[in-house]
């Protein structure tokens, strides 16, 4: 079970699919459109999006995927990646293993984002958390997320945001998040300070969007040790989620229990590690992917 995260689609996983499904590996793959893309499981009240709805979907999809009962590896991307830990925790007994391209564990990266051992690095990077969040944040500021993210997000096999009503309901993922206190959200922080930081393009946000400072808000809902053998796998050229960071290797503090095993694995690639834009370190990826779940099945 492959899940994609913000602004993605489940054709982003078809290279590795075909991979995973190949003469030599052969294995039976699924990936879907999640809750705010597909257009047959798009409701119209930012409460359908609060976590605990996303994890009730992948369980539910698992079911019928794969049969009752049956186990299976997941692998998760960004959003899908956080996604990805909660279902592991939640669905324990019957999954195999767990990969998380990008997204470290909730409860590190929470401590990441607030509380005096922030990373002020990737309290900067997150800054745009406090704009999706906003009422109307698709269309607010004449169309700006919708023009910069939504309406350009479209792929070769048809998957697109037709309005940008409907690329609200992605955004509605981190409404989510922050209803559901999965984890924590960081300080609103003023262009000046972000200037004096050095991430301008941050402050450029910062400067269109306003916002009043404040200290952040906790993760109160903290997730725990997980205990699914995984792997983190992380881009050291990330611009959105740091992930080579301390406060983001500390996810091995998060995965644990008796025979429960937990690999971090680097590769010189950005956010997006399926198409990394050299395809040897997109092939370290795939490599690596194929490997863990080969291991553990």
């Amino acid at each position: 079970m492959m899940l994609h995260g913000f602004p993605e689609w489940s054709s982003m996983y078809m290279p590795l699919m075909r991979e995973f499904g190949d003469s030599n590996n052969n294995y039976y793959t699924m990936a879907c459109n999640l809750r705010g893309y597909s257009a047959g499981a798009s409701p119209d009240l930012e409460s359908d999006y609060n976590y605990s709805n996303f994890v009730s979907d992948v369980i539910e999809l698992a079911r019928v995927g794969f049969g009752e009962g049956e186990k299976y590896h997941l692998i998760g991307h960004d959003h899908g990646g956080i996604l990805g830990w909660l279902v592991a925790a939640s669905d324990t007994k019957n999954i195999l293993s767990y990969s998380s391209l990008s997204s470290p564990h909730p409860d590190a990266f929470s401590d990441g984002l607030y509380g005096e051992n922030a990373d002020v690095q990737q309290v900067d990077a997150s800054q745009y958390f406090t704009m999706f969040t906003l009422e109307d944040s698709a269309t607010i500021h004449h169309n700006f997320w919708w023009l910069t993210a939504g309406k350009t997000s479209s792929t070769k096999f048809g998957e697109k945001f037709e309005t940008p009503q409907d690329f609200q309901k992605s955004l509605w993922w981190y409404n989510g998040a922050l209803a559901d206190s999965i984890m924590a959200f960081p300080a609103v922080k003023s262009q000046w300070d972000l200037i004096k930081d050095g991430a301008w393009s941050a402050a450029f946000l910062r400067g269109i969007f306003g916002g009043t400072p404040d200290g952040g808000l906790p993760g109160l809902n903290r997730l725990g040790v997980v205990g699914v053998n995984s792997l983190f796998v992380c881009g050291t050229e990330d611009e959105s989620i740091l992930c080579s960071r301390d406060y983001s290797k500390k996810t091995s503090d998060f995965v644990g229990g008796e025979g429960v095993e937990y690999e971090y694995f680097e590769v010189k690639c950005g956010h997006d590690l399926l198409s990394c834009g050299n395809d040897e370190e997109t092939n370290k990826v795939i490599s690596k992917l194929i490997e863990h779940v080969e291991k553990n099945k």
